[in-house]
């Protein structure tokens, strides 16, 4: 899962994710249209980046299953938003 996926770092990291052969990227953004850019980057499918509902939004659309990996550039309550939709061993990356 990708935080904040339209803007500068996690641009590239949508790339480098399809680049290396990420498994399934999501994708968080704050608008539809931050969420269509996602998508044509690369991304697999994108949710809502507000930490309310996050959890549920992402686990819905990874088939039932809690991501592997969490990649934030925000922090916060989205940063605790994407470690309760993370595997209970989570490999987090924080970056800005």
């Amino acid at each position: 899962m990708v935080h904040a996926a339209a803007g500068g770092s996690g641009i590239l990291v949508v790339q480098l994710a399809q680049e290396f052969g990420a498994g399934r990227t999501i994708a968080t953004a704050s608008s539809d249209e931050k969420r269509a850019s996602a998508l044509e980057l690369g991304a697999d499918t994108a949710v809502d980046g507000d930490a309310e509902g996050c959890r549920e939004w992402v686990v819905d659309t990874n088939h039932g299953h809690p991501v592997d990996i969490v990649l934030d550039a925000i922090g916060g309550a989205v940063h605790d938003a994407g470690r309760a939709a993370a595997k209970k061993v989570w490999a987090p990356a924080t970056y800005s």
